[in-house]
């Protein structure tokens, strides 16, 4: 692995540590990748700096990587505008075709497992997790964090490539099934709403730093809460039995806002993805890093601590105890008075 040693160690104390970790880590992982464009000098005022990433020499090897992230608005909005009438698609064709046809093929069916919706939701937590994993190998980058904690961001890859397998296969029942049947007691799905819970919470507890970090993004956080507030709808749909509606309504109720919570938190992580791109390539602040200033060492006195040289010229014989005494005061302060220069003038000249 090539690296320029003055920019890859230009830094000293906890930020020289920081690049040693991140270079093992490249070491570790087979990163061997020559960049292809020329090293250029951590002094050339043509780089583009940011505050959070240095120089962000990282970006000449992840061009093809970084490049799936857009960067213009409008692109992020036809995104949207796809991701909106894939869901509405969805629900018309479960509400308008036969029910003889939706029930027997399972297609269309927005419950079923294997259904398309099914499949949306899958896809849609998939290219979650790979935001997620897009975000680490941003984010790793930073100089500050010199506590790793950007390996949360595994972890959320991690969530949502378990949830798109369980929106896909139906893993958790599939898990209990298979626990129930090995351990011969139905103890697990007994206690099964509270193991998810207590999952679920400490799986917000794990997530809470990413979560944190989102607040640097506003509009990535407001996606992230418009994500719970449908994700809570739809458990709150599940749970609250609609006696004043069909079947079909609630079960379109339940499937859209989960597909509108996978599709909101999918844009969470893009934009926040985004974000740290933008933010890596000085988009947000390209100010130069303040020079340190020199240190100054106090042992040694300065020209304005150094004791001024005073020629002292005594005065003539006969001059009295008053007039010498106001000759010394003047010495001992730095400065003879008016009158007693002229008193010394007069002793000289006369």
């Amino acid at each position: 692995m090539s690296f320029d040693p003055s920019g890859q160690f230009r830094r000293s104390g906890q930020r020289d540590d920081r690049r040693r970790r991140l270079l093992v880590e490249e070491g570790l992982a087979g990163d061997a990748t020559v960049p292809t464009a020329p090293v250029v000098s951590v002094r050339s005022p043509t780089v583009r700096r940011s505050r959070h990433y240095g120089d962000a020499e990282f970006l000449g090897t992840a061009r093809r990587v970084i490049d799936l992230v857009p960067r213009g608005w409008g692109a992020w909005v036809l995104m949207a505008a796809l991701g909106l009438a894939i869901i509405v698609l969805l629900e018309l064709a479960y509400a308008k075709l036969p029910p003889e046809l939706v029930r027997s093929t399972g297609t269309f069916d927005l419950l079923a497992p294997g259904s398309l919706a099914r499949w949306t939701g899958s896809l849609v937590l998939l290219a979650g997790a790979a935001m997620a994993v897009l975000i680490y190998a941003v984010r790793r980058h930073r100089t500050d964090d010199y506590r790793g904690r950007y390996r949360r961001w595994l972890f959320v890859a991690f969530a949502f490539a378990v949830l798109a397998a369980d929106e896909a296969a139906g893993l958790f029942p599939a898990v209990l099934t298979a626990v129930e049947y090995l351990s011969g007691s139905d103890w697990l799905r007994a206690h099964w709403p509270a193991l998810v819970g207590g999952l679920a919470l400490m799986g917000l507890l794990l997530c809470f730093r990413p979560l944190w970090e989102l607040r640097e993004c506003p509009t990535a956080l407001a996606l992230a809460i418009a994500s719970a507030l449908a994700l809570t709808a739809a458990v709150v749909f599940r749970a609250i039995p609609w006696q004043w509606a069909a079947a079909e309504q609630h079960a379109m109720a339940c499937k859209g806002a989960d597909l509108a919570g996978y599709v909101f938190a999918l844009f969470t992580l893009g934009l926040f993805a985004r974000y740290c791109l933008l933010d890596a390539e000085g988009r947000y602040d390209t100010a130069e890093e303040p020079e340190p200033s020199p240190r100054v060492d106090k042992s040694v006195p300065s020209a304005d601590n150094q004791p001024r040289n005073i020629v002292r010229i005594d005065p003539a014989v006969g001059t009295s105890p008053a007039e010498r005494a106001e000759n010394d005061a003047g010495d001992a302060g730095g400065a003879d008075p008016p009158e007693s220069r002229r008193s010394l003038w007069r002793r000289l000249t006369g």
